[in-house]
């Protein structure tokens, strides 16, 4: 669905407007990549410690990536949006220039799917993959409805706006429900495996 964006503002405005929204939309894509090297190696450490009962270390992690992705994003998006209409000017001169409402929604789309991408590192490492599938199709198909909706109404900001409306909407909810459950679950077998383990005094 993210990948669809560029074909989304070809059909309704013109290959001539990609340029507009694809490299701006590059450079912000970077953040996701430092967001993503300092994430992705949890992916592993949950599953094994979910697999050896440790439930705090999980849930502390998982509150310390959150807080993380923050402290990363949020500055570095903002930082962005500031540096943004200079690098492009160097660059490209007056040949492109983007919208500064353009550059704050795509500040905005990097910190939501930030956090987006730290929920999913958890579900994965504790292996919640086929409720992440239902969630996955769903998404893709309101947010491509959405992106041809926006990008008729606003412009080449339309695609990201759809992107971000489905996460916060659809996507985010569904994980924070589907994260609840997986705690409830592992305190659950920890109790029970403190019970089963537990000395007998007769």
């Amino acid at each position: 669905s993210y990948n669809s964006d560029n074909l989304v503002i070809t059909q309704i405005l013109g290959a001539a407007a990609v340029a507009a929204y694809a490299v701006p939309h590059k450079l912000f894509s970077f953040l996701q990549t430092v967001v993503g090297m300092a994430i992705l190696p949890l992916w592993p450490a949950y599953g094994e410690a979910i697999a050896r009962g440790d439930v705090a270390w999980v849930r502390r992690v998982f509150v310390g990536s959150f807080w993380l992705a923050l402290a990363i994003t949020v500055p570095l998006s903002t930082g962005m949006v500031l540096a943004c209409p200079w690098i492009l000017r160097v660059f490209f001169g007056k040949a492109l220039l983007a919208p500064t409402a353009l550059l704050v929604v795509l500040a905005v789309w990097v910190v939501i799917n930030a956090i987006a991408v730290v929920t999913a590192i958890l579900l994965n490492g504790a292996g919640v993959l086929r409720e992440q599938m239902v969630v996955v199709i769903i998404s893709s198909v309101s947010n491509l409805a959405l992106s041809i909706f926006l990008t008729r109404s606003f412009g080449v900001m339309g695609v990201c706006l759809g992107s971000i409306i489905t996460q916060v909407l659809i996507t985010l909810p569904v994980y924070f429900v589907l994260i609840s459950s997986l705690f409830r679950k592992l305190e659950r077998t920890k109790i029970e495996n403190a019970v089963n383990n537990a000395p007998s005094m007769g």
